[in-house]
């Protein structure tokens, strides 16, 4: 899937998809991760930065940022339980804090 993505992107930006490939190619998916994961929390797009973080096992940096993210009432957390990108953070006390003050648990 990872070629259709690189394609798909190419519609849009050539530049950017041969970078992302290159990335991908040379150090693997994690960087590509971490890099996006940086874009959204500098746009403010706090839980699909810490969706990034954990699906590469930053668990500290996702769970700070979802930390945030509930602070500011984002409401796109109302189903965090559920995502599967956050299955790696399911154990961490701090998510099960974090389920509770939102009444998930």
């Amino acid at each position: 899937m990872f070629k259709e993505a690189v394609a798909l992107r190419q519609a849009v930006t050539p530049d950017k998809a041969q970078d992302i490939e290159r990335t991908f190619k040379s150090r693997g998916f994690p960087p590509l991760l971490r890099g996006s994961g940086e874009t959204f929390k500098k746009a403010g797009a706090l839980v699909e930065a810490a969706r990034c973080y954990a699906q590469i096992g930053e668990k500290q940096e996702a769970l700070a940022l979802l930390e945030d993210c509930y602070e500011h009432r984002c409401t796109s957390m109302a189903t965090l339980k559920a995502e599967p990108d956050f299955d790696v953070l399911q154990q961490e006390p701090r998510f099960q804090e974090l389920l509770r003050k939102m009444g998930l648990l």
